[in-house]
């Protein structure tokens, strides 16, 4: 993903004021994946790094045109890690910033994921991957080492979704 920094292309504008324009951004599709290592659900999640954004991501992408955004995330998922999953579940859909965007941001759990897939990254993208325990979330949300909006609220939807027991 350019995982979600890619929120800039394939834009278009929608005059609503003189001087502002509504952007019509392509929708997003985000994958919280449970690696094997323990924590605090018996899961770590795992994370992506772009070394040309510098930032600490979860895998997604952009939804193509027709795409199903749980089809896109599982899509998404292999392509920049490598992991396929037994079964994706939705835990939310957001609105990143309704007040100049129209896009959306769906938001998936990874279930029974494993690293026997085929990374496909494109030919910018220089991505790696790495597992943490849901204490070293916390610590790199805290820290700022984690300060992309979308991605914590992905691991939120995904805390909540475990907490209510879904994987279990």
């Amino acid at each position: 993903m350019v995982m979600l920094s890619r929120t800039v292309s394939n834009s278009a504008s929608v005059n609503i004021l003189p001087s502002f324009r509504m952007q019509s951004l392509t929708s997003l599709a985000v994958m919280v994946t449970f690696g094997s290592s323990p924590s605090i659900f018996g899961r770590s999640v795992i994370f992506v790094s772009n070394s040309r954004s510098i930032a600490i991501e979860v895998p997604g992408g952009m939804v193509d045109p027709g795409e199903d955004p749980q089809d896109s995330a599982a899509r998404e998922l292999e392509e920049e890690t490598g992991y396929r999953c037994d079964a994706v579940v939705r835990t939310g859909k957001l609105r990143p910033n309704p007040a100049i965007q129209r896009n959306f941001l769906h938001t998936f759990v990874a279930l029974g994921a494993r690293p026997d897939g085929q990374p496909a990254q494109e030919e910018r993208e220089d991505i790696g991957t790495f597992e943490a325990t849901w204490d070293e979330v916390d610590a790199m949300i805290r820290s700022g080492a984690i300060d992309h909006a979308l991605v914590i609220d992905s691991l939120e939807f995904a805390r909540r979704a475990l907490a209510e027991g879904i994987g279990r």
